[in-house]
């Protein structure tokens, strides 16, 4: 029997417009940082990659021999598990073909679905609804399987589908659904959101554009039984939250708003929202009443996460993860950059050239001498450094002149490859801001030269780890040095933040200043669009307490 610990993972209830939590059970030594609920199950995923599988009361647990898991999706009585490797299990009872499996026999056991192996596809988003599934593919293609007699599946011929099935031509970025929802919601690679239901257009029921707040920038859809909520971008702190009944036009939920939500999910019967000051707000009757619930006491830092399920809810604090590898896994899985091509594969030539030591191009010549699965194994080292079969990665870096060592992580590569100042390929060029004391403060400013303080990075890690940079890179055609307005922060601010991309690590040298640097620091996570932040507020917080600075 697993020994427990006490961990702020809360279930949430609901009565009338008062809003309860309860402690729940977590294995000892084991945090969450994904979560799915439905009628008949609960999933939870480790920061380690483990899954754990949970009664619908949230009273007891088992672990699952799945493991590198990284999302999870329940619908009404069947669960989804995606894994680091882009494969996707199913479990649960079988009606429609809502398991992907090729028949409507249920699986007492999470099975993995074949099809995306066989057709070397590789997934990075699922979602469930009440007797569908959809897979997302790096290629941007939506494949779904189940219940379609009303094409919520968007697939016109009415029939199940019992094997995952093309939802259509359109390449998808981001897809919402919920347990209570009978179809999927998306956005497009135009970013135009298409939607499934009776309030989407002309009260028919079929996938057609949201025309609704066209003009506003929609931050989530959060779809239940029928109805639904938009998390809109509003002005300053305050996001804009519409509720959508059946056969209705969105209204403004302006109670809601005015609680400063940056988080909405929906259900059958009741949501739940997560206020910036992470307050849980919850109603069973929206948009009329709502109950409060206030958090755990917990590190400022941490980020919140709420999840919702047919009849309660759920949240926890998403525990600081290897951002490095979150990074590298959606830098891998993503085509954006991606200049070479193998087994219809996209990858980066500048990350075979740091793990071969060859340029691209004669990586690839190299890699075609070995089977698919030699490659993909390969691929998941060179990005990952996943080591799960050591002797079939052997075979391979033998061709390349090269030993792998099975005890190093990715965070020791790269600190090697930080120290690597020779293959270092592009240099931020920073405004060097500090007054000096002994200028003659009479100088004609017209005469004043700025000087800029050059600092060597590798380009594909700007690229995997700062959308700031990302955007940069997709507008700017010329391959040159960018000088840039960082707004005040200085040259050693940006030095600990570039080698944080290489280390996960803030660390502080004897002539750095804290009371300067870490307030310059404290707001770099949005400046340069991290995509995790958890990890980088939370050690500016403890160096923050530890230095004496309020």
């Amino acid at each position: 029997m697993m020994t427990e610990k006490k961990f702020p993972l809360k279930r949430i209830g609901m009565s009338g417009n008062i809003v309860s939590m309860v402690d729940v059970s977590v294995p000892e030594g084991i945090e969450y940082i994904e979560a799915a609920l439905g009628d008949k199950h609960c999933v939870c995923i480790a920061t380690d990659g483990t899954v754990y599988e949970y009664n619908p009361q949230m009273t007891s647990y088992t672990k699952l021999s799945i493991g590198n898991g990284i999302k999870a999706a329940c619908g009404f009585d069947h669960y989804l598990v995606l894994t680091a490797e882009g494969m996707v299990y199913s479990k649960g009872r079988c009606t429609h073909g809502e398991l992907g499996l090729g028949s409507q026999h249920s699986a007492s056991v999470p099975t993995m679905i074949p099809f995306f192996q066989k057709n070397n596809l590789r997934v990075v988003d699922i979602k469930a609804g009440v007797y569908q599934s959809y897979y997302l593919c790096d290629n941007g293609v939506l494949y779904c399987s189940g219940f379609n007699t009303f094409m919520q599946l968007g697939i016109p011929d009415k029939l199940n589908k019992l094997l995952p099935t093309k939802y259509s031509d359109k390449k998808v970025k981001e897809i919402w659904s919920n347990n209570y929802a009978y179809g999927i919601w998306l956005r497009d690679e135009d970013d135009q959101i298409w939607g499934y239901g009776k309030h989407v257009r002309n009260n028919k029921k079929n996938y057609s554009e949201l025309q609704i707040l066209k003009d506003k920038k929609i931050l989530k859809i959060a779809p239940g039984y029928q109805r639904l909520l938009i998390l809109v971008e509003g002005e300053g702190e305050e996001n804009e939250v519409y509720y959508v009944p059946e056969n209705s036009e969105p209204a403004l939920w302006s109670e809601l708003t005015k609680e400063k939500v940056i988080d909405v999910e929906y259900a059958c019967d009741h949501c739940v929202a997560l206020t910036k000051d992470r307050r849980i707000l919850g109603s069973t009757s929206p948009p009329y009443n709502y109950g409060m619930a206030q958090l755990p006491q917990i590190q400022e830092a941490k980020d919140w996460k709420i999840v919702s399920g047919a009849w309660h809810s759920m949240c926890f604090p998403v525990s600081p993860t290897n951002g490095l590898y979150l990074d590298m896994l959606e830098f891998y899985q993503s085509t954006t950059f991606a200049d070479l091509e193998i087994m219809s594969r996209k990858v980066h030539s500048s990350i075979l050239k740091w793990r071969t030591g060859k340029e691209g191009t004669e990586a690839i010549e190299i890699l075609k001498t070995f089977s698919e699965k030699h490659i993909n194994k390969f691929l998941d080292w060179c990005y990952l450094s996943e080591v799960s079969n050591i002797n079939l990665l052997q075979e391979v870096a033998k061709a390349f002149g090269m030993q792998i060592d099975p005890k190093k992580t990715l965070n020791d590569y790269f600190l090697e490859l930080y120290h690597d100042e020779e293959s270092k390929d592009y240099k931020i060029l920073v405004k060097d801001n500090d007054d000096d004391e002994d200028e003659d403060e009479n100088e004609d400013e017209d005469e004043q030269v700025d000087e800029y303080a050059e600092i060597s990075v590798h380009k594909f890690l700007l690229q995997a780890r700062s959308g700031l940079f990302r955007e940069m890179f997709s507008t700017v055609k010329e391959e040159k040095n960018q000088v840039k307005d960082y707004s005040g922060l200085g040259i050693d601010s940006m030095e600990i933040f570039i080698k944080y991309l290489y280390t996960n690590t803030i660390e502080l040298t004897a002539d750095d200043e804290p009371e300067f640097v870490l307030v310059e620091l404290e707001d770099v996570q949005e400046r340069f669009k991290l995509n995790e932040k958890s990890q980088f507020s939370n050690q500016i917080f403890k160096l923050k307490k530890t230095h004496g600075i309020n």
